[in-house]
Protein backbone atom coordinates (compact mmCIF):
# COMPACT_ATOMS: atom_id res chain seq x y z
CA UNK A 1 0.00 0.00 0.00
CA UNK A 2 1.11 3.47 -0.81
CA UNK A 3 1.42 5.63 1.86
CA UNK A 4 -1.08 8.54 2.01
CA UNK A 5 0.22 12.08 0.39
CA UNK A 6 -1.81 13.78 3.58
CA UNK A 7 0.26 11.78 5.98
CA UNK A 8 3.77 12.67 4.13
CA UNK A 9 4.55 15.72 6.90
CA UNK A 10 3.40 13.71 9.86
CA UNK A 11 5.44 10.81 8.87
CA UNK A 12 8.50 12.97 8.65
CA UNK A 13 8.13 15.03 12.03
CA UNK A 14 7.85 11.86 13.40
CA UNK A 15 11.46 10.19 11.88
CA UNK A 16 12.83 13.95 13.17
CA UNK A 17 11.87 12.95 16.43
CA UNK A 18 14.18 9.96 16.33
CA UNK A 19 11.35 7.74 16.01
CA UNK A 20 12.09 4.40 14.46
CA UNK A 21 10.61 3.38 10.84
CA UNK A 22 9.04 0.72 12.47
CA UNK A 23 7.14 2.78 15.19
CA UNK A 24 5.89 4.88 12.58
CA UNK A 25 4.66 2.00 10.16
CA UNK A 26 2.66 0.28 13.43
CA UNK A 27 1.47 4.10 14.17
CA UNK A 28 -0.03 4.51 10.26
CA UNK A 29 -1.47 1.24 10.88
CA UNK A 30 -3.37 1.64 14.26
CA UNK A 31 -4.21 5.21 13.51
CA UNK A 32 -5.06 5.55 9.94
CA UNK A 33 -5.49 1.47 8.37
CA UNK A 34 -2.51 2.06 6.54
CA UNK A 35 -0.36 -1.08 6.20
CA UNK A 36 2.93 -0.79 5.43
CA UNK A 37 6.78 -2.27 6.46
CA UNK A 38 9.13 0.02 8.45
CA UNK A 39 11.24 -0.56 5.59
CA UNK A 40 8.86 1.28 3.15
CA UNK A 41 8.60 3.66 5.70
CA UNK A 42 12.75 4.16 6.14
CA UNK A 43 12.56 4.52 2.38
CA UNK A 44 9.78 7.01 1.84
CA UNK A 45 11.74 9.24 4.57
CA UNK A 46 14.93 8.34 2.98
CA UNK A 47 13.61 9.63 -0.81
CA UNK A 48 12.18 12.71 0.32
CA UNK A 49 15.67 13.86 2.51
CA UNK A 50 17.22 13.30 -0.63
CA UNK A 51 15.02 15.65 -2.80
CA UNK A 52 14.97 18.13 -0.26
CA UNK A 53 18.72 18.17 0.25
CA UNK A 54 19.51 20.08 -2.74
CA UNK A 55 16.77 23.06 -2.30
CA UNK A 56 17.77 22.95 0.77
CA UNK A 57 21.77 23.50 0.05
CA UNK A 58 20.67 25.97 -2.69
CA UNK A 59 19.05 28.44 -0.07
CA UNK A 60 21.82 28.05 2.82
CA UNK A 61 23.93 29.00 0.29
CA UNK A 62 22.16 31.77 -1.41
CA UNK A 63 22.29 33.22 2.41
CA UNK A 64 25.71 32.41 3.18
CA UNK A 65 26.78 34.68 -0.17
CA UNK A 66 24.65 37.43 0.90
CA UNK A 67 26.56 37.37 4.56
CA UNK A 68 29.88 36.40 3.77
CA UNK A 69 30.26 39.66 1.05
CA UNK A 70 29.14 42.33 4.06
CA UNK A 71 31.31 40.22 6.11
CA UNK A 72 34.40 40.29 3.67
CA UNK A 73 33.72 43.81 3.02
CA UNK A 74 33.94 44.52 7.21
CA UNK A 75 36.92 42.52 7.77
CA UNK A 76 38.59 44.90 4.66
CA UNK A 77 37.68 48.03 7.11
CA UNK A 78 39.07 46.21 10.60
CA UNK A 79 42.40 45.21 8.70
CA UNK A 80 42.47 48.83 7.44
CA UNK A 81 41.95 50.21 10.92
CA UNK A 82 44.20 47.56 12.01
CA UNK A 83 46.95 48.39 9.36
CA UNK A 84 46.66 52.51 10.40
CA UNK A 85 47.22 51.16 14.41
CA UNK A 86 50.22 49.23 13.54
CA UNK A 87 51.64 52.20 11.42
CA UNK A 88 50.69 54.46 13.97
CA UNK A 89 52.29 52.90 16.77
CA UNK A 90 55.35 51.67 15.04
CA UNK A 91 56.11 55.54 14.30
CA UNK A 92 55.72 56.33 18.00
CA UNK A 93 57.96 53.60 18.92
CA UNK A 94 60.95 55.37 17.47
CA UNK A 95 60.56 58.29 19.83
CA UNK A 96 62.38 58.06 23.65
CA UNK A 97 59.91 58.51 26.64
CA UNK A 98 56.80 57.32 24.36
CA UNK A 99 56.60 54.11 26.31
CA UNK A 100 53.14 54.49 27.73
CA UNK A 101 51.62 55.72 24.68
CA UNK A 102 52.97 53.21 22.50
CA UNK A 103 51.95 50.50 25.00
CA UNK A 104 48.41 51.84 24.63
CA UNK A 105 48.52 51.69 20.90
CA UNK A 106 50.02 48.22 21.10
CA UNK A 107 47.03 47.38 23.31
CA UNK A 108 44.68 48.64 21.15
CA UNK A 109 46.30 46.47 17.89
CA UNK A 110 46.53 43.67 20.21
CA UNK A 111 42.72 43.86 20.99
CA UNK A 112 41.80 44.58 17.37
CA UNK A 113 44.30 41.92 15.73
CA UNK A 114 42.31 39.42 18.27
CA UNK A 115 39.17 40.65 16.91
CA UNK A 116 39.89 40.23 13.70
CA UNK A 117 41.46 36.73 13.02
CA UNK A 118 37.65 35.72 15.65
CA UNK A 119 35.92 37.75 12.80
CA UNK A 120 37.97 35.91 10.04
CA UNK A 121 37.77 32.32 11.61
CA UNK A 122 33.79 33.23 11.29
CA UNK A 123 33.91 33.67 7.89
CA UNK A 124 36.41 31.37 7.02
CA UNK A 125 33.56 28.83 8.34
CA UNK A 126 30.69 30.47 6.41
CA UNK A 127 32.64 30.37 3.16
CA UNK A 128 33.24 26.46 3.78
CA UNK A 129 29.33 25.62 4.69
CA UNK A 130 28.75 27.68 1.21
CA UNK A 131 31.30 25.99 -1.10
CA UNK A 132 32.88 29.02 -1.65
CA UNK A 133 35.79 27.40 0.08
CA UNK A 134 37.48 23.99 -0.06
CA UNK A 135 40.74 22.39 0.85
CA UNK A 136 42.55 23.49 -1.84
CA UNK A 137 42.21 27.63 -1.71
CA UNK A 138 43.17 29.64 0.76
CA UNK A 139 40.83 31.80 3.03
CA UNK A 140 40.71 35.34 1.14
CA UNK A 141 44.01 37.81 2.63
CA UNK A 142 45.58 35.05 4.20
CA UNK A 143 49.01 36.66 3.41
CA UNK A 144 48.31 40.31 4.39
CA UNK A 145 46.59 38.88 7.91
CA UNK A 146 49.95 36.96 8.21
CA UNK A 147 52.00 40.04 7.58
CA UNK A 148 50.15 42.16 9.85
CA UNK A 149 50.66 39.79 12.82
CA UNK A 150 54.01 39.43 12.11
CA UNK A 151 54.45 43.69 11.79
CA UNK A 152 52.80 43.49 15.71
CA UNK A 153 54.80 41.09 16.85
CA UNK A 154 57.48 42.76 16.32
CA UNK A 155 56.57 46.17 17.64
CA UNK A 156 55.51 44.27 20.69
CA UNK A 157 58.74 42.72 21.18
CA UNK A 158 60.40 46.18 20.29
CA UNK A 159 57.96 47.47 22.80
CA UNK A 160 59.08 45.21 25.39
CA UNK A 161 62.79 45.63 25.17
CA UNK A 162 62.21 48.95 25.23
CA UNK A 163 60.58 49.07 28.61
CA UNK A 164 62.58 46.97 30.10
CA UNK A 165 65.80 48.91 29.53
CA UNK A 166 64.35 51.98 30.52
CA UNK A 167 65.09 52.72 34.11
CA UNK A 168 62.15 52.43 36.65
Amino acid sequence: MRIPTGLHTEILARGAKGESSNVIAEWLKTAHSVTVTGRAVRAFIARVREERAGIARALVTEKLAQSVTADLDGLDRVLAALVALTTEADAAAGGAGEAPAVAARLSRVGVKAGLLEKQRKVIETKLKLSGALTRRSAPPGDDARRDLLARLDTLVERHKAEAASQPS
